[in-house]
């Protein structure tokens, strides 16, 4: 829905002082109304977080799949995807948002594969039950 099609100037000021952007509660807030920061700071986040895990998580392999899975849902896609109910969605980030998924092997490492035995992420993915990144984004967007 347009509501004008003047585009207007959204300036922010803190004691005469112009904000290109903001941090609100951990969501990067930009004049520009881009959401491209905010998904790389979220990425970030979510890598920090898979690095962490890593040693007590990912190499343990008493841990059943399905708890590390477990985990990677508590830890990992809330971190990645705090906020996501605001962004404005671009191709480009819905690529990188795709691609971080699979990046840090995760979901490859928990089933086992790697990508040499030519696995798809398509196909890791759906060994573990896991939902793809963007349909949460999308069911975070519409409720």
């Amino acid at each position: 829905m347009r509501v004008s099609k003047q585009v207007e100037e959204c300036k922010v000021c803190v004691d005469g002082e112009e904000i290109e952007q903001v941090q609100n509660m951990g969501a990067i807030l930009s004049a520009d109304e881009t959401c491209e920061e905010e998904i790389e700071h979220r990425v970030g986040a979510a890598a920090r977080v898979i690095g962490a895990m890593r040693k007590e998580v990912l190499k343990r392999r008493e841990l059943k799949k399905a708890t590390k899975m477990r985990v990677y849902n508590a830890m990992v896609m809330p971190t990645m995807l705090y906020g996501s109910e605001t962004w404005t969605m671009m191709k480009r980030y819905e690529s990188r948002l795709g691609t971080t998924e699979m990046a840090y092997n995760y979901l490859r490492r928990v089933e086992g594969v790697s990508r040499i035995d030519r696995v798809r992420n398509a196909d890791a993915r759906e060994a573990v039950r896991q939902e793809e990144v963007m349909e949460k984004v999308k069911r975070k967007q519409r409720t």
